[in-house]
């Protein structure tokens, strides 16, 4: 019976097992070359030495261009890890300080602490300007004085021409406005949109008419020889004209500045 070492007859075998021992001291090289990164920790502070949580920090490279990048913790400590070796700046910033910022030079594997103070200074923000413009000035101003598409107006002179059952009468000469309708010849009150005809406001130099009819409704209290405009309006309002929902009748009386004194007389059975 043979004794002794027994040679190994197939090469590849010899060479797996080879690499198998070697695999530990080559991780063991990878993890010093990784150890060998440069580092830079440190904590971020007030004027008063007071820790600022939240701080953005940067390692910035000679062109500006972040390297690496951070925040400090509840205690204003960071840390940036795997640096190489070479000169960088240091950068904290957060809302409400200006920005701190320091010029290192690291070594390979240098593990290196900096402190970053922060000063607290106003938010500086791009000025808002307002400018106002002459058209929209007057846009404005037609706007909240000027009749809306809602607005209707029936002038002293349109009245006297307008087509009346018997003699010129407001309420009736509304009615042939768009929007207005009546339910009934013999009587003056309208309908505006759909509404009722007690959801109309009717007005006589801005007080409230609240029973503006006579002869049982046929016509209005109103003489048309003393109204120089009426202007309904059909909707949309203001709020001075509350109370009611369908519409708004102003009905606006002539102001005469002649001193002198004139009269007109006429004989009517309606009118009476």
């Amino acid at each position: 019976m043979r004794r002794g070492p027994i040679p190994f007859r197939r090469p590849g075998a010899a060479l797996f097992l080879c690499l198998l021992l070697a695999l530990p001291a080559l991780a063991r090289a990878q993890g010093g070359a990784a150890g060998e990164g440069a580092s830079v920790s440190g904590r971020v502070t007030d004027t008063t030495g007071a820790p600022v949580p939240g701080a953005a920090v940067r390692v910035l490279r000679s062109d500006g261009t972040a390297l690496r990048s951070g925040a400090s913790d509840a205690g204003g400590e960071f840390r940036l890890a795997g640096l190489p070796a070479g000169r960088f700046r240091v950068r904290a910033e957060r809302i409400g300080y200006g920005v701190a910022e320091r010029e290192v030079r690291l070594a390979r594997g240098e593990a290196l602490r900096v402190e970053l103070r922060l000063i607290a200074g106003a938010v500086q923000v791009e000025e808002l300007v307002v400018r106002s413009t002459r058209d929209t000035q007057r846009e404005r101003v037609r706007f909240e004085t000027e009749a809306g598409v809602t607005t209707r107006v029936i002038t002293g002179k349109e009245l006297k021409v307008l087509p009346a059952l018997g003699e010129a009468d407001v309420l009736r000469a509304v009615e042939v406005l768009p929007g207005v309708v009546t339910t009934s010849d013999f009587s003056s009150a309208y309908n505006v949109r759909g509404g009722s005809a007690d959801q109309n406001l009717i007005l006589l130099d801005g007080f409230p008419i609240f029973n503006p009819f006579h002869l049982g409704g046929l016509f209005s209290v109103f003489n048309s020889d003393v109204v120089a405009r009426a202007e309904l309006l059909a909707g949309g309002f203001g709020a001075e004209y509350g109370g009611r929902v369908s519409s708004v009748l102003n009905v606006e009386s002539r102001s005469d500045t002649t001193r002198r004194i004139t009269g007109d007389a006429g004989v009517s059975l309606l009118a009476s």
